[in-house]
């Protein structure tokens, strides 16, 4: 194992009183978390700490992977201490924190310049369509309905992201389900159960998690149990607390794909309880993916090591900044 320092800029809404450095050590020494003042002064847009956080890790890749969920779960627990909210914003680099060494490995990373840049497809047609679901009576449920919609698209976090759209998939259920009386199902092969006492197999209004799994009958029309079964294991598994990379492991799946997917059916789902206001003529935007990547490339760089290689320091990083110049293909036919 390699001992490895990541770089981030975090989201605040706090600064530092002091301005001074504070460290955070893991009880069990398995990481440090050093913080400080990057961007806080008065009128700025997005407030940002600077925060490194140290770590043993295989290579550069499991060092940002775990140090990307160790920085998360450590800003989840001061958001609940201090009762403000923290975000990652962005990882600046990973180097090698190993001691001893003169010279350190430093990944330096650096989004790609325009990659956020706003998709020139907002025009009237759309606010068109919004007037006419505006027209209908948008009950309570989907106004929240919509608004969980809103914070999954927009979450950068995939069990965020999951959790919302199955908060869609549960209003927009209750408000559309079949009011007939349903049997319950055997957990094994789905049969009907029956009591062989009364002679005969009780039935109810359905069950939200049997609402749900109507709702996805409706909309799913390629194996709607099998979709129905997979939302509900990592649902559960999510209110366990399991990790995403354990849920992947466990039920052979990438979570990534998964959203996408519950999305998709959540975006139906909201489709559907418009009913007619939805009439074919009224245009929608559509997306391949609800998962949001990031455009960055990397440069490989070799950093001095301070005044003791054997107890590098964070204050001793070099300050790096790198530009990325780009130039347009002509076009075709001109020169």
């Amino acid at each position: 194992m390699v001992r490895w320092l990541t770089d981030y800029e975090i989201e605040t809404h706090l600064s530092i009183s002091d301005g001074s450095r504070l460290v955070y050590v893991d009880p069990r020494g398995l990481f440090e978390v050093h913080l400080t003042n990057l961007r806080t002064d008065p009128g700025i847009d997005t407030p940002l700490l600077s925060a490194q956080v140290i770590l043993a890790a295989e290579d550069e890749d499991a060092a940002v992977s775990q140090s990307r969920e160790i920085l998360k779960f450590f800003l989840d627990t001061l958001a609940f201490v201090s009762n403000t909210p923290f975000g990652i914003h962005q990882i600046v680099r990973v180097v090698d924190w190993s001691p001893g060494l003169s010279q350190r490995n430093c990944i330096q990373f650096k989004g790609f310049v325009g990659a956020d840049l706003p998709i020139p497809a907002l025009d009237q047609r759309l606010l068109e369509t919004v007037r006419a679901l505006h027209k209908t009576e948008i009950r309570p449920r989907l106004c929240r309905a919509l608004k969980w919609f809103s914070q999954g698209v927009g979450s950068i976090y995939l069990d965020d992201q999951f959790q919302y759209f199955w908060f869609v998939l549960e209003l927009v259920a209750e408000l559309i389900k079949d009011p007939e009386r349903v049997p319950d199902l055997c957990p094994k092969c789905r049969a009907a159960l029956f009591c062989p006492s009364c002679q005969t197999t009780p039935t109810h209004r359905p069950f939200p998690k049997q609402a749900i799994n109507q709702l996805i009958d409706r909309l799913v029309l390629d194996k709607p149990d099998e979709a129905f079964g997979r939302f509900l294991d990592v649902r559960n598994k999510l209110l366990h607390g399991e990790e995403i990379r354990d849920i992947e492991t466990a039920l052979s799946i990438s979570m990534p794909d998964v959203v996408d997917e519950i999305g998709q059916v959540a975006w139906k789902a909201l489709l559907y309880s418009f009913g007619s206001a939805v009439d074919g003529t009224r245009d929608f935007l559509q997306v391949n993916s609800y998962t949001h990547k990031v455009l960055r490339y990397k440069c490989y760089l070799i950093v001095g090591a301070g005044a003791d290689p054997d107890n590098p320091r964070v204050e001793d990083l070099p300050s790096i900044q790198i530009s990325l110049i780009t130039k347009e293909a002509p076009q075709s036919g001109s020169k």
